[in-house]
């Protein structure tokens, strides 16, 4: 005998309280447009059916963006991370990405699979010439990209700017 759970949508909500699927949206995407009452009874039920929440990649299809840059750095993530240059670049990255809402999606060299499947909205680039493999898939994805030279003395700025550059497209 099958115990299969039934999928918990909003909708499913919306009907145990007897309120519309917007109104149960707005508890978690808009919840200033919702009293606090109204919201802990949508939580609560929630809670009761095993929702868990809003699904991050529908949420990225509706809206077209992840806020996630794509960084490929040329060399193997462990190579990357004995080299001074790439961990002050990516040290940079980090502390300009997280105030900006962005995440960082490292991608390893050589495999231009990768990248081609990256669901990222820029790349940056970091020591890789022009005729590299990887810059071809790049190119094909049609997004906007920031190309830095490797300079261990100007990395953390440079990864610091890069956020910034991208943040303004």
């Amino acid at each position: 005998m099958s115990t299969a759970r039934t999928r918990v949508t909003l909708a499913t909500i919306a009907d145990r309280l007897g309120v519309s699927v917007a109104t149960v949206s707005n508890a978690y995407n808009h919840p200033t447009r919702l009293s606090g009452a109204l919201r802990e009874r949508i939580f609560a039920v929630a809670a009761e059916l095993g929702y868990p929440g809003p699904d991050a990649a529908a949420r990225t299809l509706r809206r077209g963006v992840t806020d996630t840059v794509g960084v490929l750095l040329g060399v193997a993530l462990s190579d990357a991370l004995e080299d001074p240059a790439k961990i002050a670049f990516l040290r940079g990255l980090a502390e300009a990405s997280g105030p900006a809402g962005l995440a960082l999606h490292l991608i390893p060299s050589g495999d231009a699979a990768l990248v081609q499947n990256a669901v990222v909205d820029a790349f940056v680039i970091c020591s890789l010439p022009v005729d590299h493999p990887l810059m071809d898939a790049v190119r094909r994805r049609g997004v906007p990209v920031v190309v830095l030279d490797d300079d261990a003395a100007a990395g953390l700025e440079q990864g610091r700017r890069c956020v910034e550059r991208l943040r303004r497209r």
